[in-house]
């Protein structure tokens, strides 16, 4: 039932009500208060029996039930975690029942970790002399060397070609194909679908899949498996699509529910007229009514003398998480409008089909609190005709919230023509300085400014402001280097920006109060990347130099270029790494000299063991010896490794698996510093270890390689 406030008020006796009546009804507001709390009584009991099983219990169930399973040294895993314990825990029986299996391996893999998965059991790849009783036709110890399939597979996770023995061992990588050994690959790359939005078109009938232009790797949409009896195949898995496969398995990749699909002029092209090719020149022209598609480079070709407009595409790229705009789901995220926001929908195929539109009617309301919500993902703010550029201008109100955002698991592009500005109206006692919100976008072409004025916040979520401003087309490589994202005039003394989950470039903030990073990637491109007032940085990666007048506070992060703080005397800095040169407020447990103390004291220690005689100066110079000699040694090596750091590709700002075990394990939970950290990936690898030792048959090693 629910406890309803007037219902329970009528359960009194009359002569009260009219008494309480008589004062006011304050025995009626004092019900309303007990029936919101009986209803949190009767939800949480009514939550009791759901958490009897592992499918319906809440998330903080989950290791009690493992508890009782005999599921154990399980790392915890943190609530902002993109992956549960749950399938580990609930099929922890039909693992038992598998045990040792190779396909048991793997479904617990994928259980344990949340990334796909593939077991490769390397005893079987062997090139062995074999007994004429037990012939393996496949098994040749010389591959055939026309076979361009398996040689290209060669050393994948998909290999079929025999190796000769490597014994080393398998657990720290470095060997591989063995008696005992069994590999586990996973995928770290996640592929996230895109869905009918624009080519971006190079003119001639060049076209690409990304809407700035650039090339960009396509991802295969992985098939889930049908039964628990099959391992992995390539297309179970989120790899990026091969140009060979393409072709020969041409029906497993096209199509509008599957990997890629192209659509023009309101018409579908059907995938016997897609010719898989390599347009790496651009110079390679299709048979007439063929449609060329590189998926290595993203990038289609019609036949000569075809240009084709409104083309629409399908497909999916690859990323680490859910970080700046993309295709995904943020509902968890969403900011509460609340009732006293008026919203107006944008589309193309809407009566409000440009931000400008919007605006209009916005001002024509008298600008209340509202939300401009873009429904689709087509691309925002270019020229509405040759003669015309549009400017983007936003000024709010005192006291009112303006958020403009995309719909759920859509995302728009601004791709802009003049500068984005925003501006607040003056505050006054009564009424704040109001709020900007921005949510979902990517936001290429042009800077955000924010005007002299009284803004009093800006949030950016969920975005991406591109770094460098926009990508070349040629070579994929940022528009301007030296281009700030988000420019902020000094006139805003109150502002504070926050920047969450999110992707840009340069910042230059000199005139806000408080700037707010969390779980972000801002990249300077090797210049500057952070000029402000004061600062908090949560869990992100800085790629450039950061200037500010003070650090509030530096958290699990790390920051690529030199840290320069005014006032060292305010704030903190933990568990980050940043450059030895730095000016930091004081430090704990940062890199690289959390790691030089701990060598210089190892050494230290030992001298005076063998040398138990040293006088106090004696000691002091050895140790400014020691520390001379051990700080040039460990900045040779302690630094972040990344697997990429151009902005497009999937593996942009990864940290490498080669990566110095002080960063990736760095962080206040061991899990690894800088924008990744909520991934708990170290938790993830040490879990899977743990769960390995059960249920690996004996004589058996295991070894963990990431592929992507």
């Amino acid at each position: 039932m629910s406890y309803d406030a007037d219902k329970l008020y009528q359960l009194l006796p009359a002569i009260y009500r009219i008494r309480d009546a008589e004062r006011g009804e304050v025995l009626k507001e004092f019900l309303s208060v007990l029936a919101e709390q009986a209803d949190v009584v009767e939800d949480d009991i009514a939550r009791l029996y759901d958490n009897w099983f592992i499918e319906t219990c809440d998330e903080w169930v989950v290791p009690y039930i493992g508890n009782l399973l005999g599921v154990r040294n399980l790392h915890p895993i943190s609530e902002k975690a993109a992956f549960s314990q749950r399938a580990r825990v609930a099929n922890t029986l039909s693992y038992r029942r598998r045990k040792g299996t190779a396909t048991m391996l793997e479904q617990l893999a994928h259980d344990t970790t949340g990334w796909d998965a593939r077991v490769v059991e390397f005893f079987k790849l062997l090139g062995t002399t074999q007994h004429i009783n037990h012939i393996r036709l496949d098994n040749h110890r010389s591959p055939d060397i026309r076979n361009s399939e398996k040689l290209e597979l060669l050393d994948t996770p998909f290999d079929t070609v025999a190796h000769t023995a490597d014994v080393r061992h398998i657990e720290n990588r470095r060997g591989r194909h063995n008696i005992p050994n069994i590999g586990i690959y996973l995928w770290r790359l996640q592929a996230y679908p895109v869905r009918e939005a624009p080519a971006f078109s190079h003119g001639n009938g060049r076209f690409s899949f990304s809407q700035l232009g650039n090339d960009i790797r396509l991802f295969h949409h992985p098939q889930t498996e049908q039964n628990i009896t099959h391992l992995a195949e390539e297309v179970n898995v989120p790899t990026p699509i091969r140009r060979r496969v393409f072709f020969t398995s041409k029906e497993l990749y096209y199509g509008r529910d599957k990997s890629l699909y192209i659509s023009a002029e309101d018409t579908d092209i059907t995938p016997d007229k897609i010719v898989p090719c390599d347009l790496s020149d651009w110079e390679h022209m299709p048979p007439d009514g063929k449609v060329a598609v590189d998926p290595v480079l993203g990038r289609i070709a019609f036949s000569a003398g075809v240009s084709p407009s409104d083309v629409r595409v399908y497909y999916n790229y690859g990323f680490i998480s859910e970080v700046g705009g993309g295709f995904y789901d943020r509902r968890t995220d969403a900011w509460q409008t609340g009732e006293n926001f008026k919203q107006y929908d944008i589309a193309k195929s809407l009566e409000i089909n440009t931000i400008e539109d919007a605006i209009d009617l916005w001002e024509a309301d008298k600008r209340p609190n509202a939300v401009f919500c873009i429904r689709d993902s087509q691309v925002y703010g270019e020229k509405d005709d040759e003669e015309m550029n549009i400017k983007l201008e936003f000024i709010i109100p005192a006291g009112i919230t303006l958020e403009i955002k995309a719909a759920n698991e859509e995302r728009p592009v601004l791709h802009l023509t003049e500068t984005l500005t925003i501006k607040g109206e003056t505050a006054t006692k009564d009424q704040p300085g109001g709020q900007m919100i921005i949510d979902g976008l990517l936001i290429a072409g042009k800077s955000i400014e924010v005007l002299d004025g009284d803004l009093g916040h800006l949030q950016i979520r969920h975005s991406t402001l591109v770094p460098g401003v926009d990508l070349k087309a040629e070579d994929s490589m940022p528009e301007f280097e030296g281009q700030e994202s988000l420019i902020v005039k000094e006139g805003n003394l109150h502002l504070d920006v926050t920047i969450n989950r999110s992707i840009a470039g340069s910042l230059s903030l000199k005139g806000t109060n408080l700037l707010s990073i969390r779980d972000s990637i801002i990249d300077g491109l090797n210049g500057s990347a952070i000029q402000g007032h004061s600062v908090i940085i949560e869990e992100s990666t800085i790629f450039g130099s950061v200037s500010v007048r003070s650090i509030k506070l530096g958290s699990n992060s790390i920051f690529k270029g030199k840290v320069d703080a005014e006032r060292k005397q305010e704030g903190c800095m933990r568990f980050c790494y940043f450059p030895k040169d730095s000016k930091v407020p004081r430090q704990y447990y940062c890199q690289p000299d959390t790691a030089i103390q701990k060598a210089i004291k190892k050494e230290f220690d030992a001298a005076l063991v063998k040398n138990p005689g040293m006088t106090p100066l004696e000691q002091k110079q050895l140790e400014e010896k020691l520390r001379k000699k051990i700080e040039k040694e460990i900045q040779v090596w302690l630094k972040p490794f990344f697997t990429d750091l151009r902005y497009g590709r999937p593996a942009y700002s990864q940290l490498h698996f080669q990566c110095p075990e002080e960063i990736r394990t760095g962080a206040d939970d061991e899990a690894e510093m800088g924008v990744f950290h909520h991934l708990q990936q170290p938790q993830r690898e040490a879990n899977l270890r743990a769960s390995l030792e059960e249920y690996l048959r004996v004589g058996l090693e295991a070894g963990i390689f990431y592929v992507t």
